[in-house]
């Protein structure tokens, strides 16, 4: 038996086609009822797909706003508090602190838009929503064209209560492959941005890492030419 987790992580899909002489000799009564059938169960099955994984995307958006926020309150609280304080050592660690805490509240919303935590859930909300929407109008056509009959259903009706229903399972996949198209681009920007940051980030460092190496070298040409002269360097550098 399959699992919640195994539930979760499965794809939208049809594991085997319908049986494609599934009507044959069947009466408009017991096709409809079929058709019927199957469009529901189609319907039910990929909203309930989107609402199990509109859960996990919405704690893990709230979570990673929560931190962000968090981050931030310190990252703006504690420069306060460094004011308050009469030793330079204190202002120093909780400055220092505050850069930090802003630091992680970047990174978080970094990792949000990344990982596609609160895009995804409004992007799930806004699909599932509207295949329900669609759902409703098609129940309500159906039974609209129904309660019109005045005589028993014709293979003529069946044939119009199938279009309905083959209308809405349409309708349903085009809302699937919107909502794949813009994951797919989503996707493909939040790998852009990462690649950005990542690169950023590195030259940064080759810079730091440039003054480094500067730095060093000039010591060890001072080294060569007044030794007491690096001593005094070298405790400079220090402090």
């Amino acid at each position: 038996m399959e699992n919640d987790e195994d539930k979760v992580k499965a794809d939208i899909r049809n594991s085997t086609l319908e049986i494609w002489d599934k009507y044959n000799d069947k009466n408009p009564s017991q096709i409809i009822s079929a058709v019927y059938s199957h469009v529901e169960k189609t319907s039910v099955m990929t909203c309930d797909w989107y609402w199990r994984n509109i859960r996990i995307k919405r704690i893990t958006s709230q979570c990673a706003r929560g931190l962000a926020f968090l981050f931030l309150v310190f990252g703006t609280t504690l420069p306060l508090l460094a004011a308050l304080q009469d030793k330079p050592e204190h202002k120093l660690l909780l400055t220092q602190l505050a850069v930090a805490s802003l630091v992680l509240a970047g990174l978080t919303q970094l990792a949000d838009r990344v990982f596609g935590w609160s895009s995804g859930w409004m992007r799930y909300i806004s699909t599932v929503t509207s295949m329900e929407n669609q759902t409703r109008a098609f129940q309500m056509e159906w039974g609209k064209y129904l309660v019109a009959l005045n005589e028993p259903l014709t293979p003529a009706d069946a044939k119009s209560l199938f279009d309905l229903a083959r209308g809405l399972e349409q309708e349903l996949a085009k809302l699937q492959t919107e909502e794949t198209i813009k994951w797919v681009m989503e996707f493909n920007a939040s790998i852009a941005l990462l690649d950005n940051v990542i690169k950023t980030q590195r030259e940064e460092t080759d810079k730091k890492l440039e003054v480094i190496l500067a730095s060093l070298t000039t010591i060890e040409r001072l080294a060569q030419v007044k030794p007491d002269s690096v001593t005094k360097l070298d405790i400079a550098v220090e402090k």
